[in-house]
């Protein structure tokens, strides 16, 4: 051991500018591994935290897949998911109860001299709170019978409360949408954002109360959730074999529409990350032989 030591001393004394370049690459090659892993594992949490919003016992119904990796044009030129297939479901699934149709559209609102332009609208039913996670902790979310009777009711998010009423009191308020008068019922909980979009900058109203203003024709999305995880795979294939009758798919054709659930973008995201710290691995054993070799000759 004593031989080594003197052997690296007589070495590090011959060439001390090749000993200090050497050892001052290994140690930029580690320390930017250990950030680049560090940045990779806050990315992962902020990762687990969007996804998570979306649950993990719901799926979507859509026109698109939300992860497409080829063929766009394929899943562009397929019709759009319409209120026929959200009725269809609504009659025939026995998996879940907790079905609802999902409109979104950008519109002005208004409320005495305050306006705001381009607010997302969202049309829902009765059971988005149960499908999408979301409460109205002031006020209360509207009943099935404003849903069938189109009553113009809204529950507004904690942006459209504060820039609109100043945090005043604002259920029973009218504000207009697009010139509509509606009647304000409640407030949902801050939500924050979700992969950029504040989720308390929209307004939530019935999808029968939008029909004046808003072009469903053009496409909607469809949430179902189950009360529990093992319902999940029974309540997909129902799901799509209700689709393929509606919208006359053939034996022979594939779906032309996607079901889509959280699992897939945590699998993308995994296998982009899995890429990444093969690269780190490279990257750490590139910098740690030449180091190795550096300090040898």
């Amino acid at each position: 051991m004593i031989e080594y030591l003197r052997f690296a001393w007589t070495a590090f004394k011959a060439n001390k500018i090749r000993f200090f370049l050497t050892t001052l690459g290994v140690f930029i090659g580690v320390t930017t591994i250990i950030i680049i892993f560090t940045i990779i594992q806050s990315i992962n949490e902020y990762i687990a935290d969007e996804v998570a919003a979306f649950g993990t016992t719901t799926i979507y119904i859509d026109k698109f897949p939300w992860v497409i990796t080829e063929n766009y044009f394929e899943y562009r030129n397929r019709p759009p998911i319409t209120l026929k297939e959200y009725e269809a479901l609504d009659r025939n699934v026995t998996y879940t109860h907790w079905i609802s149709p999902i409109a979104g559209y950008r519109r002005n609102v208004k409320y005495r001299n305050e306006r705001l332009e381009r607010v997302l609208v969202t049309g829902c039913n009765e059971r988005y709170p149960e499908t999408n996670n979301v409460v109205a902790d002031i006020g209360r979310w509207f009943t099935a019978s404003e849903v069938r009777s189109a009553r113009l009711v809204c529950v507004i998010g904690r942006n459209i409360w504060d820039e609109l009423f100043r945090k005043q009191d604002a259920v029973g308020k009218r504000l207009k949408i697009n010139g509509y008068p509606y009647r304000v019922i409640g407030i949902m909980e801050k939500k924050g954002n979700l992969f950029g979009f504040n989720m308390d900058n929209q307004i939530i109203v019935p999808y029968t109360a939008m029909r004046g203003y808003a072009y469903t024709w053009r496409g909607i999305s469809i949430a179902m959730k189950v009360d529990r995880p093992a319902k999940l795979e029974g309540l997909k294939h129902e799901a799509q074999g209700i689709l393929r009758r509606v919208r006359k798919v053939s034996p022979q054709e594939e779906d032309n529409f996607a079901i889509n659930q959280q699992n897939m973008l945590t699998d993308f995201y995994n296998q982009i990350t899995g890429t990444a710290y093969i690269v780190i691995f490279l990257i750490g054993a590139v910098s740690l032989v030449v180091g190795g070799i550096g300090m040898a000759l």
